[in-house]
Formats: structure tokens, sequence, C-alpha cells
């Protein structure tokens, strides 16, 4: 093996070259050669190179890793992880450097500064010795000046150091390896080793004046600008202290910096610049102000008060309107304790933003937008407010931006939701959509959209696109140290559960809200305690509604925000109707409609409507509860809204609804949330009501699902329908499992007849679209009262009603009103045609109770001698059931005691002929003596 400084030792026409290339040729096992060079194989060797004889090592294969770097450092030194990282960058991975630096360099200096000037000085006597103090005088000079760029084209070097060889030098240094790198692309790129850029840059320093430097680091940072690389330029024209080319760049990108995410990256470069430079230049504050606006409210504040009073001094309109917009954003961003104080630059926004003269550029407009958030939480009255959010939208359609999209949509969607506005939320959120992706957006803008999206959906009834959406926004703020919105992401969450009912995760997103709470007051304790309202409430805990409901009411009103005061009063009010002070909750539900009216809210006023007619409801107030159900639901209808509140407890939608259908108050609206919702009705009395399932038994079976007739989609399917008719045959609401397979499968022993049993109770769920419609339990099957509206259980409601009529004493208006209702109920014999024992039995039941209970109406209308009543009455009886003699006395009855002599011998003969041709049989003696008694009058 041999080793050599370079390949000048085994250079062509050498006794050694020809040696180590016969060798290589013939017996390549035997020799091992390593030549040391900075130079690339001379040609004499390209043979070897070709036929992989001879390999070169790159510098690549030879630059450690930062594992490896840790490795040398750590033997020699406690080094922390930053200071790796900072040995790794500045040495590059070059061995020598990284030995030399760790040879001068002290234990503490190099867990502290790795990079300290003891450190460094091995390395500068190195390059100076071996490269800067051999190169000639002008080759000096292109590495000093060259040296200010941290990477170089040939014409930037060109440039910057007047040479027009500037490209035979840099291809010189990059061949020699002279630590230079040199990159492909559209265009050659070289860079300096990262130390041997500094220590050219250091014998800039002490070879020129320190004026010629500044003027060399401006022209490099023009030069990087021009080319795009704005966080170098920034480095140089520091270094040349330009503070109006630092100004002029910081401005023209601060706006890109933030949409991108970077506001560390912004803020460094403002705090990096001279006190006196910002003072000079109040666009500087507040652009610092804007980039420390998601961490810190208060120093975002400071900064933007600054920024303020030099543009008010100035009288420059545009940056005081800007100011004044970003304050109050910043108040809706904090979710500030007191929102008082924004009432000052709500004022200033609109009296700068009258004084603009001409139109502003579309990216600081797109930033104006944001503000309407918080002016929405402190203002929603305001008479501007409408025009600020059309002007947003028409500024929407503009925005090419993704991130000025989503801050602007997240504005947007925040006003629609909260006016109702459902459709054109819709209409946003697929436009908003439409943006590009969303890789590069900052990360607030990011999460307030996700925010109002949860919104949404959770108001639309998709409660678990809302909590996916949530989650999504908490896991951008834990990677982006972006937190500002937390607390109102948990609020989110336990809004979107309590909606689907789902108590358990609401309480868990409410105690991390609860912990995040910093003190007693602002607009998140107040939302917070509104929301542990609307738990309780929904959970029967009436006590515990009415406390939070006082405390979220009493924080809303400190804070100053007139949405939450609503919000509140609504929470209050829906707890003191449950616990029976309906005056109270009608006080508090006038001041939320006032609120409501103020911000133009048709939501608001809706709930607030429809809640007070609930209130007088429960108050025995029905007449006066009909005006504003009447004016709440007319807001719904027209606005196609599905809830009063996300947590109105059942009870009131289902007495609300049903009173307005009783009162014909926008009944197919109605009929319309009740089927949208699955509501169930108050009781089983309920009537009328659209009910999930209805089922007529007299005169032949007849089954509606959602008031549609039951549709099968093949061959109708008998035994599902059988079993159904079964159990409401069965006397009694519940039908044993057993006798129902006796019944329908008497020729099925054990396991065969329960296995056609569950097979048919499957299907009839299938068929009426419910499962739990049919409640199978303790060995008994039950249709659920709530979903099925059975006319037999109406028929016996109605036979009850007759005995309970007969006993209060029912006047003949009232008699006549059962008799009606009977009749039209009763329209044929159950289950018409179906001779099964089973059907037969109930069959003669029912008929034999309509019996008893006409006969029972007609002796009440014979005591009050209302005769028409009693006329027509027995004339439909008779049309229902042709062959019951008492129903053809009746009619012949009454007929008679009106003087119509004729009519009731028609009546007769009529009876006798009925019964002759289908009985066979004459009048009974109690008829015959009832005609005989007529004709001799």
């Amino acid at each position: 093996m041999l080793v050599l400084d370079n390949y000048q030792e085994a250079g062509t026409g050498t006794l050694l070259h020809r040696i180590i290339e016969k060798a290589a040729e013939e017996r390549p096992e035997r020799i091992r050669l390593m030549i040391i060079s900075l130079t690339e194989p001379p040609p004499e060797f390209v043979r070897l190179v070709a036929n992989q004889k001879l390999a070169v090592i790159g510098w690549e294969q030879l630059r450690l890793s930062l594992a490896e770097t840790a490795e040398i450092a750590t033997t020699r030194h406690d080094v922390d992880d930053e200071s790796l990282r900072l040995l790794q960058r500045q040495s590059d991975g070059w061995v020598a450097g990284l030995m030399l630096m760790l040879e001068r360099s002290g234990r503490a200096s190099v867990a502290t500064e790795p990079f300290a000037p003891q450190a460094t000085e091995a390395v500068f006597n190195y390059f100076a010795g071996l490269v800067f103090d051999q190169a000639p005088a002008p080759m000096r000079n292109f590495l000093m000046r060259s040296a200010f760029l941290p990477n170089m084209t040939v014409k930037t070097a060109r440039e910057m150091s007047g040479r027009s060889n500037a490209a035979s030098i840099l291809d010189l240094l990059y061949r020699r390896h002279m630590f230079v790198e040199r990159r492909s692309g559209a265009e050659l790129t070289y860079q300096y080793h990262a130390l041997f850029r500094e220590f050219l840059l250091y014998r800039a320093r002490q070879a020129y004046r320190p004026a010629t430097c500044e003027r060399l680091a401006a022209r490099a940072g023009r030069v990087l600008e021009e080319q795009g690389q704005i966080e170098q330029a920034v480095d140089l024209y520091l270094l040349a202290k330009d503070g109006g080319a630092l100004i002029r760049l910081i401005c023209d990108h601060a706006d890109t910096l933030l949409s991108q995410g970077r506001h560390r990256t912004l803020e460094d470069w403002i705090c990096r610049t001279d006190e006196d430079v910002r003072k000079r230049a109040p666009w500087l504050s507040y652009w610092l102000g804007a980039a420390r606006m998601p961490f810190t409210s208060d120093d975002a504040r400071a900064a933007f008060k600054e920024a303020f009073r030099c543009f008010r001094q100035e009288e420059d309109v545009v940056g005081c309107v800007m100011c004044a917009a970003a304050m109050i954003e910043t108040f809706f961003l904090e979710r500030a304790e007191d929102l008082h104080p924004a009432d000052e630059w709500i004022d200033a926004f609109e009296n700068a933003l009258e004084k603009i003269a001409h139109a502003l550029p579309p990216a600081l407009e797109a930033r104006l937008v944001p503000c309407l958030q918080g002016i929405i939480f402190r203002r929603p009255d305001h008479p501007k407010l409408p025009q600020w959010v059309e002007r947003a939208w028409n500024l929407l359609s503009t925005m090419s931006g993704t991130e000025q999209r989503l801050r602007t949509g997240a504005v947007l969607l925040m006003h629609l939701i909260w006016q109702g506005d459902f459709p054109k939320a819709a209409l946003l959120l697929r436009t908003v959509d439409q943006s590009a992706p969303e890789a590069d957006v900052a990360p607030l803008p990011l999460i307030c959209w996700r925010l109002q999206q949860a919104r949404y959906y959770w108001s639309t009834g998709s409660p678990a696109d809302a909590l996916a959406l949530l989650d999504e926004a908490l896991a951008i703020a834990r990677e982006s140290g972006v937190h500002a919105m937390d607390r109102y992401i948990h609020a989110q969450r336990a809004y979107a559960c309590l909606a689907a009912r789902q108590f358990d995760t609401a309480d868990r997103s409410l105690y991390v809200m609860e912990g995040l709470l910093q003190t007693g007051a602002g607009p998140d304790t107040a939302l917070f305690n509104y929301l542990k309202s609307g738990r309780h409430l929904l959970n029967g805990d009436l006590d515990a509604a009415l406390q939070y409901g006082e405390r979220g009411l009493k924080a809303a009103l400190a804070c100053g925000m007139p949405v939450g005061t609503a919000l509140c009063r609504n929470a209050l009010a829906q707890a003191l109707i449950c616990t029976g002070h309906c005056a109270a909750a009608q006080t508090h539900l006038d001041e939320m409609l006032t609120i409501a009216r103020g911000m133009r809210s048709p939501l608001f006023e809706h709930a607030g409507l429809l809640l007070s007619a609930y209130c007088r409801l429960q108050a025995d107030a029905t007449q006066s509860a009909l005006e504003p159900l009447r004016r709440g639901l007319n807001i719904g209808c027209t606005h196609q809204f599905r809830f009063i509140h996300p947590w109105a407890r059942p009870e009131a939608m289902q007495r609300l609804l049903a009173f307005a259908l009783k009162n014909g108050i926008e009944c197919e609206y109605v009929r319309a949330i009740i089927k949208g919702e699955r509501l169930l009705p108050e009781s089983p009395d309920v009537d009328p009501w659209p009910w999930a399932i209805r089922v007529n038994t007299f005169g032949g079976l007849a089954v509606f699902v959602d008031d549609e007739p039951l549709r099968f989609s093949g061959k109708p399917q008998r035994k599902p329908l059988e079993l159904l008719e079964a159990i409401i045959a069965h006397p009694g609401r519940h039908a044993r499992k057993v006798t129902l397979i006796d019944q329908l499968w008497p020729d099925l022993d054990g396991d065969a007849g329960q296995n056609a049993f569950e097979l048919a109770l499957h299907r009839l769920r299938k068929l009426v679209g419910r499962d739990d419609a049919l409640v199978m339990q303790d060995g008994c099957v039950t249709l659920d009262p709530k979903q099925f509206r059975v006319d037999t259980w109406n028929f016996e409601r109605l036979c009850h009603q007759v005995e309970q009529a007969a006993l209060l004493n029912a006047d003949a208006v009232e008699w006549a009103q059962l008799a009606d209702e009977l009749l039209l109920l009763y329209s044929g014999h159950f289950l018409h045609g179906e001779e099964t024992p089973w059907a037969i039995v109930a069959r003669a039941r029912l008929q034999s109770q309509f019996t008893r209970t006409i006969a029972s109406v007609g002796l009440e209308l014979k005591r009050l001698r209302n005769w028409p009543a009693l006329t027509s009455l027995a004339r439909r009886a008779v049309e229902n059931d042709p062959l019951n003699e008492e129903f053809h006395r009746l009619l012949i009855f009454s007929l008679s005691e009106q003087g119509r002599i004729a009519e009731a011998l028609d009546a007769y003969r009529h009876c006798r002929q009925i019964l002759s041709v289908t009985l066979g049989i004459e009048p009974s003696a109690p008829t015959q003596g009832l005609y005989q008694s007529i004709r001799t009058r």
C-alpha cells in the first residue's frame, strides 16, 4: 500500500506511474494506493478511472454527518444538542475544521458559544497559511469581496469583485477544492465553506475601511434581494447599517412572511434594527405588532399603539386605519376580559376609514377584514357593520392568496352563522374551499377557519364533522405554538358535543377550557358558564343550570359583549321556565330580543320569540303565546331554521310544534321540522302530529311511513305485516312473543318458530325504517306509542273520553264533536277481510265497543234532545254498520221525534230489507214496537 501527497508523485513518465498502471491491470488485488490531492485526477489517470481501477472519493463522501460530528465532539467536551448543531453548521462536516475548533475550545466555551475567537483562531490560521497568504493580491481581493455573498453566480461574483475573469477564478477554486462548492441548476452557483467565508469576511474587515465594508455589504444585499434571497439580504443590510433599505425590504415582505406563518422571523428582523431606525419608521412598529399578535396580545397592542401615535402625528390615515383595525382584532384574539376599550378603536377605525380618499392596495385592505370579528363581538349593532361585511364579500372574490381567503372567510362565516344565513354560509364554504392547498398557510388563519367551519357543521346537524375539524385545529395549535384560540376551540367542542348529546365528551372539553381560563371575567368566562348552564339544563339539574346561567350573564355584562349577553339570557330564561319562574324568564327574553333586533340577527330573534311563546304556554297564557309563536315560526320558515336553540329541551320543541299545528301556524314548515329532526310527540295523545308510522286497521290494513304509503321494492312481505296486525289485535299494548308465535306459526315447533318470529320482526323493523319503534322486552313486543299512531288506539282513547264526558256532564256541542270523531275514525270493521281467529276475536271486541260507545253518545244526545245531532250520528252509524239494529232504532226514533214521520217509516223499511236480504230475519220486537208506535201517531 502506498500513500502519496498528490498526483504529481505518481505523474506520467515516472517509473512509479508505470508500475502502478501495470499492477492495476495485471494484479489489481495486490495493490492499494491512496493519493491525497486538492486537484482532480490528471489526464494520465483517466483510463484508470474509466476502467474502475481507480476510485475518487469526493467531498460528499468525506463530509461528516451530524451523528459523526457528535461522536467526535462528545469524546472531548460536554456539548449540548444546540451546540452540536452549530458545530455541524459551521464546520459543514469538515473534519479538519472541526478538530481545530475543538482543540482550541475550552469545555465551557463549547457548551455556550462554539465559535468563540479562540475556537476559530486555529481555523483562520489554517486558511491563511494554506490558501490566502499564498494567493496573489488580485485573488485575495476577489475572495474578500465575493465573500459578502453567501452564494454566488458568475454574474454576481463579477458584480461584487469587479473582475471580468470571475468565471475562471471560481472554476479554478472549485477544481482545486479550495473550500468552494458548486451546484448545478439553471445557472451554476458557488458557495464558500461556512468557516472559510467567516475567515474571508474577517480579513476583509482588516483590509478595508469600515465604510468600504458597509458599502460592499449593501451592494451584496441588493444583489441578493434582486434574486429573492430576502433573509440573506436582511443580514447584509444590517451589516451595512443601511436602515432605509432594511425598512423597505421588511415592509415589502412582511405580509408574505406572516401569510407563511413566519411571525418569529419577521419579529427577529425588526428587533435587530436600531431603535432609532424603528422610531423613524412607524410601519416597522405596525408589522412588529402583527408578528406578535398570535402569541402575546399585550406586546402586540403596545407596538400598534406606538405606530398609531406616529401615524397620527404624520397624518397618515392609512397607517391609522391599519393600526386601529389591528387593535380591534387583538381584543377578539385575546378574548379580552374587558371589551369596552375596543370602543375607542372602533371609532378610530371608522373615522380614519372615512378620511381615506383613495382605494387601499388589496393586500392592506384584506388585513382590515379580521377586525370585523372584534366589532361583531363588541358592537354587533354598529350601523356600518353590514356595509363593511358586504365589502369583505366583494374583496373575497378578488383574493388569490389562500391565507387572505381564510382570514376573510372566517369573519364572514362567523357573521353568517350568527345571522342564521346558512345557505349563504354553505356557499361561502364551497367558495373558500376552492382555494389553493393550505400547507403553507400561517397557523392562526387556518385555526380560525377550522373553528368557524366547525360552528357551521354543528349548527346544521353534523356535530361529528365539527369535532373532526376542531381536533385538527388543536393539532395545528400544538405544532405551531399558536394557542390564542385554544379556549374557544374547547368551547366549540363542548357546543358540538352538547348538540350531539355527548355529555361525557362535553364535560371533558369544559374541564380543559376551565383550566385555560386565567380569571373569572371576559367573554370566555361568560361562554364557559353559558355552556355549563346548557349542560346541566339538558341533564335535568335545573338548580345548577340557573347558577351557571346567572354567572354567565354577569360575566357577559361585565366584559361588554352583547352577543354573549343574548346567549346567556337565553340559557338563563330556559332554566327559569323549567323551574316555573316564567315572569323572570320573560324579562330576560325581552332583553334578548332587543339585542337580537339591534344586531339584525333573524336567528337570535327566532330563538327569542319561540322561547317567549313557550314561556307563555308554560304560564298558561295560551292566547298571548300565539303572536310570538306566529312571528318566530314565520322567521324560521323564511330562513329554514331547523332548531330553536342548540340544546332546547325536547319538551319545549314538542309542545311548541304541537301547539303550532293545532292552531294552523306554518303547518308545512312545522311538519318538515318534525320529520327532519325525527321529533317525537310530547305524549301518545297529541293530535295533530306527523307521526313517523301510522297504521289504519278499520276497513283493512294500511301503513304509512312519514306520511307515505308503505311500498315494497319486490313481492309484498306478508308475514311481517301479519305480525304487525297480530300485535295490534292483542288486547293491551304488550303482545307476548309465545302467543304471537302460536298465532302466526302454529305448525312450527321450538327453534323454528322462534327463528321465524325473529326474522319477521327484523323485516318489520326494516319496513318501517326505525329499529327502536318495535320494542322487545320481557318476552313481549310493544309498539312505541310515540312513533306509532294506530287507529285502534285512538278509538279506545275516544271511547274513554266518552266515558269521561258522561261523568263531566258535557254539553251538546261536545257530544256532537265526540260523535263525529268516533264515526270518522271507525270507517269499517277491524282488519276487514282477515279471517284468522285472532283477527275475528279482536274485530268482535272493537265492534262491540263501538256499538256501546255510539249508544252512550246517542243516549246523551237523546237526553239533551239534540235531535239533529242524534239523526246525523245514527245515519252515519248505520252506514258504518248496516246490520246493527240498534243504530237503525236510533235513526228511526230521532226522525220521529222531529216529526219527520215519513222518513222514520222509510228508515224502518230500509232496516227490514237489509236484515231480510242479508241475514234472512225480521227486525226484533223492540224495533217493530217502535215502528208500530210511529204508525199510530
